[in-house]
């Protein structure tokens, strides 16, 4: 109890600066011992901590306080208390030391577990392997002499010979771990993971070996709505005592933006820094950068601080206002969207991939965006698209379209169904695929194409569907960027359109015009979001349509993920 007990005292004591995620932890723990019948096995702890000698660093107080909490802590009925961890802190603070150790304590002897096997999983290899690397060189090849007594290792694992306990690292695909028998199931770096595919498969082996355990280590990153931020949300529910833990440690350490200045707070994220001087030093180069050009050198505020403000390098909007954007009952289910006049947009650039429309009502100032997405079943890119999108079929938010290519017919479908009861009064199209819209638009809608001139001005005739230009869209990016910053979006909640509204940014040019672009290009993709740029070059129209009384449409609360 010593070590958990000392570590609380110095956070409840602000001994050291803290989150204060830090402090409800810290309640939490101590409350848990003080109202549950658990206890620590201190003769394991004893054990463990001796094995301190064949590392190169001695385990800091933290560290001491997670491994005695997740490892060696039990309820009366002899199961562990905290089987799961989650270890959320910046860069630098030394994650996989601690997992080198902890991983490397429960494959050896002094557990006692026959077949405890420990895989070890990462989005990259390099991740993957960071602590099982550092355990083979630093720890069993440096005390080769000693320790081959009592373990054997190649390249790929590392097997305690007493136990049968065996360490693997995985990146593999998560049809290929199906099958497994782990005691534990480390994940580093979650903070990439866009869909929990491989962590579910990966966690489903536990339970087959006594004192089953996961652990999920990160920094935060530029990856929102995935995995790190689920966990999060979580965590914080869990130490705001809205929710049992459920056996989950949450051990979270950050910063807010607005704490970033004061170099006495960085250890709040980085809760070794007043161990490593070399650290701390580097830290303040970074900041220094930082200042400079902030949008550039925005790693230092989201790894290393654990700051997740969303404003990314050109970023549309922030995070926070995506999710603003995106959530509550899909527009779909609001009787008076279904009534109102109404703009629509088409996106697509290629037959074999993604193609997207949106409907757009305005309503007491708010802009409801109802959108479906088609995805070609032989898109060459979907191997490389790591977000859940069979999942946003299943919502009814996208379809699998099967063959080689998307028809175009299939947009102006969509929208002469969902729209039956409302009058279109014009819509907009990239001027790349324009002849194929204006074909079906006119077919189907009964809306005139019409390759409208630069000098006119959207929002002058309806009954037309026009093709959109970069200069049209340049118009248009001041009220598009200032309506995002503002939540006058409301898309219900659409994974899918949180997924594309993060994959914008706005480019600059040397006139001062400002134009959309994908962030990463091949593996994120951005048809809802630009159909809906594309949409609010003629939504102006809507504007008169606006002035009748709606019948009063509550909109949800705001769940924000940080």
């Amino acid at each position: 109890m010593k070590y958990v007990k000392r570590y609380c005292d110095k956070i409840l004591g602000e001994e050291i600066r803290s989150c204060e995620e830090q402090k409800q932890l810290c309640r939490l723990v101590l409350r848990a011992f003080e109202e549950e019948d658990i206890h620590i096995d201190e003769l394991s702890v004893d054990k463990y901590f001796g094995l301190q000698k064949y590392f190169r660093y001695e385990l800091f107080d933290w560290e001491k306080f997670c491994f005695v909490l997740h490892c060696c802590t039990y309820r009366a009925d002899g199961m562990p208390r905290w089987p799961d961890m989650l270890g959320y802190m910046g860069r630098g603070s030394g994650k996989n030391g601690y997992v080198s150790f902890e991983d490397f304590a429960l494959l050896s002897p002094a557990n006692g577990i026959r077949n405890y096997n420990i895989q070890s999983f990462a989005a990259a290899e390099d991740n993957a392997k960071t602590s099982f690397e550092e355990v083979r060189n630093d720890v069993l090849e440096e005390h080769k002499p000693k320790l081959s007594r009592f373990y054997s290792w190649n390249m790929e694992k590392i097997t305690c010979t007493k136990t049968k306990s065996v360490w693997t690292y995985h990146t593999s695909a998560p049809k290929t771990k199906d099958g497994g028998r782990p005691g534990k199931v480390n994940f580093d770096e979650i903070h990439v993971f866009e869909n929990s595919d491989l962590i579910d498969v990966a966690e489903g082996g536990l339970g087959k070996v006594r004192d089953p355990r996961k652990l999920y280590t990160s920094t935060d990153g530029e990856v929102r709505d995935g995995v790190l931020d689920a966990k999060k949300e979580v965590a914080r529910a869990i130490l705001r005592g809205d929710r049992p833990d459920n056996g989950f440690l949450p051990f979270m350490c950050h910063m807010e933006l607005s704490e970033i200045d004061d170099p006495d707070n960085w250890i709040m994220a980085v809760p070794s820094l007043d161990e490593f001087p070399v650290l701390r030093e580097q830290m303040m180069r970074d900041y220094i950068e930082y200042k400079e050009d902030p949008i550039r050198k925005r790693a230092f505020a989201v790894k290393r601080c654990n700051c997740p403000d969303g404003v990314r390098e050109g970023a549309v909007t922030g995070w926070e206002n995506i999710q603003a954007c995106c959530r509550g009952a899909m527009p779909s289910e609001i009787p008076e969207v279904l009534k109102r006049p109404c703009i629509i947009a088409v996106d697509y650039s290629l037959v074999d991939d993604f193609m997207s429309a949106v409907i757009v009502n305005l309503i007491d100032g708010i802009y409801y965006v109802r959108q479906k997405t088609w995805i070609c079943e032989q898109s060459r890119d979907l191997p490389r698209i790591n977000f859940p999108y069979m999942e946003a079929v299943a919502r009814g938010e996208a379809e699998m379209v099967k063959g080689s290519e998307i028809g175009s017919e299939l947009p102006f479908l969509w929208i002469k169904e969902e729209t039956k009861n409302q009058r279109v009064l014009a819509g907009a199209a990239d001027s790349y695929r324009f002849p194929y819209m204006k074909r079906n638009a006119e077919q189907i809608l009964g809306i005139t194409g019409e390759a409208r001139k630069a000098a006119n001005h959207y929002g002058e005739d309806t009954g037309h569907i026009y093709f959109t230009r970069p200069s049209d869209l340049a118009k248009a990016a001041p009220d598009i960027t200032l309506d995002l910053n503002r939540r006058m979006f409301y898309c219900g909640d659409s994974m899918i359109m949180r997924w594309y509204l993060n994959n914008v940014k706005r480019v600059v040019d040397s006139k001062g015009n400002t134009t959309f672009e994908k962030i990463e290009g091949k593996s994120r993709k951005t048809d809802g979001a630009m159909a809906l740029f594309a949409a609010m070059t003629v939504a102006p129209m809507l504007e008169k349509y606006d002035k009748k009384k709606s019948s009063g449409i509550v909109l949800p609360k705001l769940k924000i993920y940080r």
